[in-house]
């Protein structure tokens, strides 16, 4: 992979069995004619896109870093009041948009701390390298160490205009949901919502069945270029959580959301991280 960038029928039914419809006839094909179509599209195929950081209320107020504002510990998911305003463009069919973060490979400061395995094992087939706390996705607890083993879960969303976060309003809003557990439907379903991968997520036995990773589980590794982190592609962006949802248009403006899950915040804890990357790539 080349990277090249980092930063409703109900009003018939009353009609049903009041009319009779006749006799169908058998089809005969008479005559054929088939024509070619071609077209050719100029320009050069290209990824590439811009971004900026934006309060939740102005598409126009810039912001500095993505923070969350006051929330306490066992909230569950809140909506960061950040959104990443990104202008993209994926005419490429071998290219997209990727976001992750990268706390294994972060340099490790007492501000910013370096993920560390708790449980890891040389053996890479033990299973204690595939337990829920070997993903370091998401946002470190920052304990004045340079290492940090403790994660805060976080999810993404891309919409292609602007929501009100916590707006009870399927089309204009936008609410934050457990991403497996949530609601299946509203402005805060869960469909909507990827979890956050890492650059260095391993194989996770999320179910606890002793294998890794189950077909259809979500427990693979992270690889560049994998549906499950690429926001965009050339088939547009990344709505839902199917690898396959992707629509339209491949170029344009875009608003990303992000949210965290506090149910396991330590209280007057601080949780950060400084590698929450988009890059866009060609394969």
């Amino acid at each position: 992979m080349k990277k090249t960038r980092v930063i409703v029928l109900a009003a018939l039914v009353c009609a049903v069995g009041l009319i009779t419809a006749p006799a169908s006839a058998a089809f005969t094909s008479l005559q054929t004619a088939v024509s070619s179509a071609v077209v050719s599209v100029g320009g050069s195929p290209t990824v590439s896109f811009s971004l900026a950081l934006r309060v939740l209320t102005s598409t126009t107020t810039p912001k500095t870093i993505i923070d969350w504002g006051a929330v306490n510990a066992g909230t569950g998911w809140k909506v960061s009041s950040t959104t990443i305003m990104l202008d993209y463009s994926v005419t490429n069919g071998a290219g997209g948009i990727q976001l992750y973060t990268n706390n294994k490979s972060a340099g490790g400061t007492t501000l910013y701390p370096r993920f560390f395995d708790p449980t890891t094992d040389p053996n890479p087939n033990d299973i204690a390298n595939h337990n829920l706390d070997s993903n370091p996705a998401g946002l470190l607890w920052s304990s004045g160490l340079a290492t940090s083993s403790r994660t805060l879960s976080m999810a993404w969303t891309i919409k292609t205009s602007t929501k009100v976060v916590e707006l009870s309003d399927p089309v204009n809003g936008l609410g934050a949901s457990d991403p497996t557990s949530g609601p299946i439907s509203g402005y805060n379903n869960r469909f909507q919502w990827v979890f956050m991968r890492d650059k260095q997520t391993p194989a996770i036995d999320f179910n606890g069945n002793g294998t890794w990773p189950d077909p259809g589980t979500g427990e693979d590794a992270f690889v560049d270029g994998e549906a499950g982190s690429t926001i965009a592609d050339s088939n547009g962006v990344h709505y839902g959580q199917a690898p396959t949802e992707f629509t339209g248009p491949n170029t344009g403006r875009a608003w990303i959301y992000l949210q965290a899950s506090f149910n396991t915040a330590l209280a007057g804890a601080t949780y950060r991280t400084n590698t929450v990357t988009v890059e866009s790539f060609t394969e």
